[in-house]
């Protein structure tokens, strides 16, 4: 079972906020989450300081999520994820000012996405927990989005050091997190921070609430695509204030084994280069 869940990890798996919070598996202890995620079809984009980008074409963003934890020892764990994008471009959007001959076709992109892996280190436990993560990403499969502008992810490999804070009571949750991102292949270097709360009102129901920060330094030269090609998908500089909420229901299983479903939906307040439009999101998970 040991190797097959490592397997499960290195192959399948997908990075939520849960991978940011300060609590690591227990020894031989396992997570295996997968999610569905779409951003309902959009044709405009955050442009910093409230103003509103048009897309030269209507864009579908869906990715399938696979996610996977599992505890080395007490202290260490190793996470890992796999995001499999599928994009479409679709009609021409009335309110984009393109001439028509400037504008790609309408296409459909299905590619994987930036695989991530990372090992976190409990550093504190007790009333108070405190951890710290190094988490590596791949360079997504861009080749397949460049004619069209659908890119499934960073044309980069990143690095992130990630440190958390948190503590638990009976029926509530909270921790903040802090991490900064370097990527290579001349992209700008990122701030990334955020909370996360969660209230446990009856047995087995969490209601989960988050805000989060993704903050570039504008330090890289990497050029953004031309205008028609601007979807909101990956480009340098990328920016948002999000916030979201997350419905919980997890059931006990026998061998201290747990089943959960979630739903989850967040949005922005501002950003730069991102859709303007909502994420939303159903998961099914196992843990132990």
């Amino acid at each position: 079972m040991k190797y097959l869940l490592l397997l499960f990890i290195f192959l399948f798996p997908f990075l939520g906020g849960k991978s940011q919070s300060p609590w690591v598996a227990s020894e031989k202890g396992y997570y295996i989450q997968f999610a569905y995620n779409t951003i309902p079809e959009y044709n405009s984009l955050f442009n910093g300081k409230e103003k509103v980008f048009q897309t030269s074409r209507y864009i579908q963003d869906k990715t399938i999520q696979l996610y996977g934890e599992y505890g080395i020892t007490e202290n260490i764990t190793i996470i890992a994820s796999i995001p499999y994008k599928l994009l479409r471009s679709g009609e021409l959007n009335p309110n984009a000012e393109f001439t028509v001959h400037d504008i790609p076709l309408a296409a459909t992109v299905h590619a994987l996405g930036n695989v991530q892996i990372s090992l976190k280190h409990k550093l504190l436990d007790k009333k108070w927990v405190a951890s710290g993560q190094l988490r590596i990403e791949l360079p997504a499969a861009v080749s397949s989005g460049i004619e069209s502008g659908l890119m499934p992810g960073y044309d980069a490999f990143s690095f992130a050091p990630i440190a958390s804070i948190g503590r638990g009571w009976n029926k509530f949750y909270g921790y903040y997190w802090l991490s900064g991102i370097i990527r290579t292949n001349s992209y700008s270097e990122y701030l990334n921070t955020g909370i996360e709360g969660g209230w446990k009102p009856i047995k087995g129901f969490w209601f989960i609430v988050y805000s989060e920060l993704l903050h570039s330094f504008k330090n890289g030269s990497r050029e953004l695509p031309p205008p028609e090609k601007q979807f909101g998908l990956y480009s340098n500089d990328l920016e948002y204030f999000s916030f979201g909420l997350k419905l919980l229901y997890e059931i006990d299983l026998k061998s201290n084994d747990k089943i959960g479903f979630f739903a989850h939906a967040a949005g922005s307040f501002s950003g730069f280069a991102v859709a303007h439009s909502p994420l939303l999101s159903l998961g099914i998970y196992l843990k132990k």
